[in-house]
């Protein structure tokens, strides 16, 4: 039977609080990791839902610019069969000064 002394029990402490600290640092490297990725979640959800928002926002631009287009279109589409009219009364009004 091993003599164990009062050394060899000291060194066998020494290598188990060394392994101890060993996977103390390990288990807070991974803690600490852990909460790096978790923050990086919460950061990339938040500018996924911010970029969301934002081209949320812009659709709805968009679409206000678009309903503006076409009412400008039908304006225009207006203002042009009024001028298309005026230009045929103008033309009949100047035939019939033209035959008097």
């Amino acid at each position: 039977m091993p003599r164990v002394t009062i050394q060899s029990l000291q060194e066998e402490i020494k290598k188990l609080q060394s392994e101890v600290d060993n996977l103390n640092r390990s288990l807070r490297a991974e803690a600490e990791s852990r909460i790096a990725i978790g923050e990086l979640l919460k950061t990339t959800k938040r500018d996924l839902a911010n970029e969301v928002d934002r081209r949320l926002v812009i659709e709805g631009f968009l679409e206000n610019k678009r309903n503006e287009v076409d009412e400008y279109r039908s304006y225009y589409e207006a203002k042009k069969v009024e001028v298309s009219f005026w230009k045929e009364a103008h033309r009949t009004v100047i035939e019939i000064l033209c035959k008097n």
